[in-house]
């Protein structure tokens, strides 16, 4: 039998108004997507710009800190903190780095020069690398901790330069006397610059217990 003309019309209706409301929906859903595509948009060339007035030295932009806003950031500080808390937001990777350059000296120029000019070469050719890298980037949070970063890959640079000349019989080449005076000089320095930077952190721990502790760090740093 035929459906009754008020039951036809109802149906009639509700396929409208479904419809209607499938076609607010996709709009809604296409004025969301334009207006979040313009927000991403907007950012990046508000960071574009600010970027460049901070180059040109017009904008002062505080650098990110380890403070745990997000719950991603405590999560990773909590996970490993210890292996980024040291360094600034931006260098994070620097552990990463430095635990390269420990396994390159471990595994090159042991395994890979055995008694050769070449390993100790090579070994300073990677310390100079990093303290390159070091002095550019200024990766530590600590200014300290950043300075004794620094004295400990010169001092081992130095080490490595003296290392050389010894394996290349340069010194050997000086005559008597004078030959060996030189190489007692070069290696009372080399001693001492070592020797120096075991102090270091032991010095600065009686700087942390002594009373006025914070006018001497003041003076010294």
């Amino acid at each position: 039998g035929k459906e009754p003309p008020q039951e036809r019309m109802r149906k009639a209706q509700e396929e409208r108004e479904m419809e209607l409301k499938d076609n607010e929906r996709k709009m809604h859903d296409r004025e969301h997507d334009l207006m979040y595509a313009k927000k991403e948009e907007l950012r990046e060339v508000l960071l574009s710009r600010a970027k460049e007035m901070e180059t040109r030295g017009e904008l002062v932009i505080p650098e990110a800190q380890w403070v745990g806003a997000t719950r991603q950031e405590r999560h990773a500080i909590n996970r490993v903190g210890f292996l980024i808390y040291s360094y600034r937001c931006k260098y994070w990777w620097y552990e990463i780095a430095d635990m390269l350059r420990k396994l390159l000296m471990i595994t090159v120029t042991v395994f890979g020069f055995d008694g050769t000019v070449s390993q100790v070469a090579l070994g300073m050719m990677i310390t100079v690398m990093y303290l390159l890298l070091a002095l550019i980037r200024q990766p530590y949070r600590n200014r300290t901790l950043g300075i004794m970063n620094l004295f400990s890959l010169s001092v081992q640079s130095v080490t490595f330069f003296y290392g050389i000349i010894l394996a290349t019989g340069e010194l050997n080449e000086l005559a008597g006397e004078e030959g060996s005076q030189q190489r007692y000089v070069m290696g009372v320095i080399v001693t001492i610059l070592n020797c120096i930077l075991i102090l270091i952190p032991i010095f600065d721990l009686c700087i942390e217990i002594m009373p006025g502790r914070y006018f001497l760090r003041q003076l010294l740093v």
